[in-house]
Parts: C-alpha cells; structure tokens; sequence
C-alpha cells in the first residue's frame, strides 16, 4: 500500500462446478429480449427466465450447450485480475495494503485457508469475496452448509433363480431419497431464510452399492446437526427395512454464515454500500440462500468479517448459465474505486 488504512483481502474462486462440464465455448448475444438458443443438446434460456428478463438491451455471454460458462466465479477472478493490473500499472493509486487471494477448490467444499501462511490471515481487517450474481446486492450472511454420505452396501444374485439372496442397496437408496422429501423442505419448496434439505447426488445405483450425497442447509447453524441425525435415521430405517449395510461419512459442517462475523465488524459494509451506490444507484444488503469462499473461511476464522459482491453472473452450476457483460464492468468500476476507500 502507499497509503496507511484497514487490510482488505479481495477473493474469488477459480474452480467452477462439478455439476455440468467446462471447457465452454463463449458465445456474445446483444440480448433483445427473446429466446437466447444455444446450438448444443437443445439448451435454450427462456425469455421467461427470471434472471434474463429485466436484462434486454444488455451483452449477455453464455457457453454453447453442453458445459457450465464457468463465471462463477472466473467473472470475479477476471475482475480481480484486472484490479491487480490496474495497481501494478497506476491506474488505483493510493491505496491501503492489500492482498488478493485466488482460491480453489470452493466448489466442492474444501476451500482451505491454512494453505495461506498465519502471519497473512492475521494481517487481514477483512475479506471481501467476488462471488454473486447481481452487483446492487451485497451479500451480508449466507447458508450454513453440513454434507452428509449415505452408501447403501447389499448383495447381489440372479433375481430369478435365487431372488431370495438379493439385498438390493439400490432399492434401499430409492426409498431414502423418498423418506427424505417427506421428511425435509426442498429447494423449490423454500424461500428467503428457510432451511432445505437437498440430494445433490446419487453413484453407484447397483444392488451391491448405491450412494448419496446429501446437503442439510440452514440460516441457523445449530440446527444442521439435527438435520444430519435425522438424515442418520431415515438412512438407518431404510437400511433395515432391505437388510444391506449403512455407512454415513461426509465431511459434517462445510461452511458457516458469514453473518456474524461481518455483526462483529460493521465498518467493513460503508465503504462497499458508498461505492456500489456511487457506481449503480441504490445498493440493497441480502442473506444469500448459498455459500461463498467467506462463508468457509469463517469455519476456521470465525471473527473475519466476509461479505461478498455480485459480478453479474446468474444460473450457474448448469449449462444455461450466462454472464451481463456490463454489470461485470460495473462491479470493475466498483472495486476500482473501493480499494482506495479502506485508507485511514
């Protein structure tokens, strides 16, 4: 830094989700409002889409159908990027110290923070990460996130000849994922701060094996590990009910809400709210329903204060996601002028 002021590490994630393939092919619309078709596996985003909508007149980028655009979060690792560029240039001139922090591994859960030596972390007054969709809403909490593994183990045999030998785990599994939209609220039956819990997942659908992967989620943290005993037992009744083997493992809490850390240091949110409302207009503070990088940092740094900002990315995890190209450059315009803001 050239100038005395808080520590800000800026933060974005360069893994993107497992859920659809990468490897995208950017494609550029000048949206119109109509249907943006792609040319692969018949993926069309619908005028209709909630996101796409209030977006006519903009330059939306997307992939081609058939893998995840990947902005989430390479559009905040673009804008950091730039940031560093803009700094190492003169174009943001000064400004406090700073760090930039690009993670991996965020996208399945195992964001790691020790891998940054202590004397840095310690160094921080707070983390700003880049991972939202609109750039008028800064995320102030987020979900609290546990997993939990449920593997189904049974045998196999001829289902004609000797039927009475089969233990079929993939029947077990089908009647758990059942047992767990009985019991739990799912995504599309929750809003704003209700908890869900989610099956993101199944493998190995045989008679011998059949696993599942399933994600407790909650404002609350201290609800999740309820959540995850009653997951327990519905995977135990089940497991009895077909005589095959239960084995539940996961990694237990993933990340926590930020929350609480951002309560405990207030004076991160003006200068964010000051810039977004210098740059967009009127800012709006949100509870994100997902995680972000902070949100798994805060599992083992508890007191950092964490919020996050949208780079104007929407629909991710699936190959209809798409990126506005001027609210990237907006949230660009935004940090420009946010990381001289934390001087003294």
């Amino acid at each position: 830094g050239t100038v005395p002021g808080k520590k800000i590490c800026y933060a974005a994630h360069v893994d993107t989700s497992p859920e659809a393939p990468g490897g995208a092919t950017c494609l550029i619309h000048e949206y119109k409002g109509e249907d943006i078709v792609l040319p692969k596996n018949g993926t069309v985003i619908s005028a209709d889409n909630k996101n796409l909508r209030h977006k006519v007149g903009c330059t939306i980028v997307t992939a081609s159908g058939d893998t995840t655009l990947g902005a989430d979060d390479e559009a905040g690792v673009a804008i950091l990027v730039q940031n560093m560029l803009d700094i190492a240039s003169g174009v943001i001139k000064d400004h406090p110290p700073v760090d930039f922090w690009l993670c991996v591994d965020e996208e399945i859960g195992r964001l790691d923070i020790t891998v940054v030596p202590e004397e840095i972390v310690a160094s921080w007054d707070g983390l700003i990460t880049l991972d939202g969709e609109n750039p008028k809403d800064v995320d102030i909490d987020c979900f609290c996130g546990w997993e939990t593994l449920v593997e189904f183990t049974g045998n196999s045999a001829h289902p004609g000849v000797n039927g009475e030998d089969l233990k079929p785990a993939h029947y077990a599994l089908a009647r758990f994922l059942v047992e767990i939209e009985d019991h739990f609220p799912q995504p599309w039956q929750t809003k704003d701060l209700e908890p869900f819990v989610y099956v993101a997942g199944v493998t190995s659908t045989t008679s011998v094996k059949a696993t599942a992967k399933v994600y407790p989620r909650s404002f609350d943290p201290d609800e999740l590990p309820g959540m995850h005993q009653t997951v327990v037992r519905l995977a135990e009744k089940v497991a009895s009910r077909y005589k095959v083997g239960c084995e539940i493992g996961g990694e237990g809490l993933m990340y926590v809400g930020t929350g609480t850390a951002i309560q405990k240091s207030p004076e991160i949110l003006p200068p964010i709210m000051r810039t977004v409302d210098e740059v967009l207009g009127k800012s709006t503070q949100q509870s994100v329903r997902g995680g972000t990088d902070g949100a798994m940092i805060n599992v083992d740094r508890p007191d950092l204060a964490s919020p996050n900002l949208g780079t104007g990315m929407y629909d991710f995890h699936g190959t209809g996601e798409f990126l506005v190209v001027e609210e990237m450059i907006s949230m660009y315009e935004v940090m420009k002028r946010l990381i001289p803001a934390y001087a003294a």
